[in-house]
């Protein structure tokens, strides 16, 4: 399948996730225009970097302008979230050749964040068992993997919902934080865990293209 299509894919999927009046949008990784202050913060990284950092914002100021809001620059926070206007909230995704964001007005939105994350099968498949200490809670959280249907390795299906859990999560926290901190978990129903408490979320995971998509909202 070509990026093309992928970026197709996985737009559609995520239109499920997060339909109108959400803004949802996923493209082929480019060299896209930056404003001024957004050159300066990716002024020193390596092409890749900055080619990821500039789709995702290519791709925010289409839902921005959708929105009805200026071109405005779109910062960088304390976790290295990207930094909306007040009345937006939104989540950024890239890996592979594709980049994918989706954005909501908090207005619209019936709970507090959201989060997405991409994983290109072909670069990732095969190379999360050697991670699974940095980001499993406990044996347990890999069977629980199978509860979503998902055609893809476990290990890697748990680190990418924790991605999209922590993005969706990133209005609680005040610091980086170690994924083993947070848990899929399932008792009777699925659950999201962190810092002691069990958090009131809706978890997604799909297969699209030639990528594995997650998704999370918190509610």
């Amino acid at each position: 399948m070509s990026g093309s299509s992928d970026a197709d894919a996985i737009e559609g999927l995520l239109k499920r996730w997060f339909p109108e009046p959400a803004f949802v949008k996923a493209a082929i990784i480019g060299d896209h225009p930056l404003l001024p202050q957004e050159q300066e913060r990716i002024a020193r990284a390596v092409q890749r970097r900055r080619e990821e950092f500039a789709t995702g914002r290519w791709l925010c100021r289409q839902g921005l302008r959708g929105f009805g809001l200026p071109d405005q620059p779109i910062g960088v926070g304390r976790l290295l979230n990207p930094l909306f206007p007040e009345t937006v909230t939104g989540t950024i995704s890239h890996d592979g050749e594709i980049c994918a964001v989706a954005l909501v007005r908090r207005s619209d939105l019936a709970g507090k964040g959201i989060g997405i994350d991409l994983m290109s099968l072909r670069q990732r498949a095969g190379r999360m068992a050697k991670l699974e200490r940095m980001f499993v809670t406990h044996p347990g959280e890999l069977a629980v993997m199978a509860s979503f249907g998902v055609a893809v390795e476990p290990g890697m299906l748990l680190f990418s919902l924790k991605e999209a859990a922590i993005k969706a999560m990133s209005h609680l926290l005040r610091d980086f934080i170690d994924m083993r901190e947070v848990e899929v978990a399932r008792d009777g129903t699925l659950a999201l865990r962190f810092g002691g408490r069990t958090i009131d979320a809706e978890l997604m995971a799909g297969v699209a293209g030639g990528y594995l998509v997650t998704g999370a909202r918190t509610r």
